[in-house]
């Protein structure tokens, strides 16, 4: 993983940690140019591909998605492209996620 990926999101493990309990993620993978020494918070994103549990109770399917997604952008100060594992309908792109995805968040 990227030095400086790695470093933003050691500091913010624990927010990140109740945005995940929030919002239902089971398991929460990074994925992506964050994992490469190319990656820099200036000109790149952050990829995550998370599993889904049952919505929490005063969260809707939208929210469990598209808040989280807010909600990681404002916590990390970049932008976010969340991936709901459970929607990934190509074989080899998912094959692609198991095989590089650094896991970050387990329930």
């Amino acid at each position: 993983m990227n030095p400086r990926a790695l470093e933003m999101i050691a500091k913010a493990r624990s927010e990140l940690s109740s945005l995940c309990n929030q919002f239902g993620v089971k398991k929460l993978e990074l994925i992506g140019s964050a994992l490469t020494p190319d990656w820099d918070p200036e000109e790149s994103d952050f990829d995550f591909v998370a599993d889904f549990g049952p919505p929490p109770a005063g969260v809707d399917l939208f929210a469990q998605q598209f808040v989280l997604q807010v909600e990681l952008e404002k916590l990390f100060g970049v932008k976010v492209d969340l991936i709901d594992r459970s929607a990934v309908s190509k074989p080899l792109f998912l094959e692609r996620i198991q095989a590089n995805a650094r896991e970050i968040y387990a329930a």
